[in-house]
């Protein structure tokens, strides 16, 4: 709810792997994106996140590919104060 409302750019919660498609279905009722993070055998973390650049940072935070100039791009935003609507609302322009 915290993420959907804009108070919070990204949420995580661990699930057990037999959730997983439960929890998908549900994210993606409520308009948010999401990256899997398997946690071993039984567990994987879920990011839930309203606007699609913050994928770059969560990706980058885990070590996964993710789009260099877009990052570049979201930590000017947050380094001038832009909301990440504003900046997701740029990124979306260039």
């Amino acid at each position: 709810m915290l993420v959907k409302a804009g108070v919070r750019s990204t949420a995580l919660v661990m699930v057990r792997n037999e959730h997983i498609e439960e929890c998908k279905r549900f994210i993606k009722t409520e308009n948010l994106f999401m990256v899997l993070n398997p946690r071993g055998e039984h567990h994987t973390t879920i990011y839930m996140f309203k606007h699609s650049c913050v994928e770059n940072i969560i990706n980058f935070t885990l070590d996964k590919p993710y789009n260099k100039k877009a990052l570049i791009r979201w930590i000017e935003g947050k380094m001038f104060s832009y909301s990440d609507e504003e900046i997701a609302r740029f990124m979306g322009k260039s």
